[in-house]
């Protein structure tokens, strides 16, 4: 099996050689949407969140859950316990990250758990 992205000379991740924007869209969108990568806003006049930021897409999911179940389960939570209550999700990451290990591809990168301890 050849390995993930192997690369014949490692350098460190250099912050500098960044880009300052981040571009996304989807199918029917008129234009992208232009994101600063210093703070995850949208480049325009009101410095809103983007839609992909993970604020946005539990709104999103929140909606649509309610939609489908009927139901209001998560109303109240934080996203890392939305997030934890996602038993299959969990159980492929964690298969998924064992065997990133297993066969020697690195190690997964935690984020803060900080980062995931929000309501909206």
């Amino acid at each position: 099996m050849p390995l993930l992205l192997p690369v014949s000379k490692s350098e460190p991740r250099s912050v500098s050689k960044a880009s300052g924007f981040c571009f996304n869209w989807t199918y029917g969108d008129n234009l992208p949407e232009v994101t600063k990568t210093v703070n995850g806003k949208v480049d325009d006049n009101n410095a809103s969140p983007s839609r992909i930021c993970k604020n946005s897409l539990f709104k999103l999911f929140l909606t649509q859950y309610k939609k489908l179940k009927e139901s209001s389960e998560f109303e109240h939570k934080l996203y890392s316990e939305a997030k934890a209550a996602a038993t299959d999700y969990t159980a492929a990451k964690d298969l998924f990250i064992e065997q990133f290990y297993k066969r020697k591809l690195g190690c997964w990168v935690r984020k803060p758990m900080e980062q995931n301890m929000f309501s909206v």
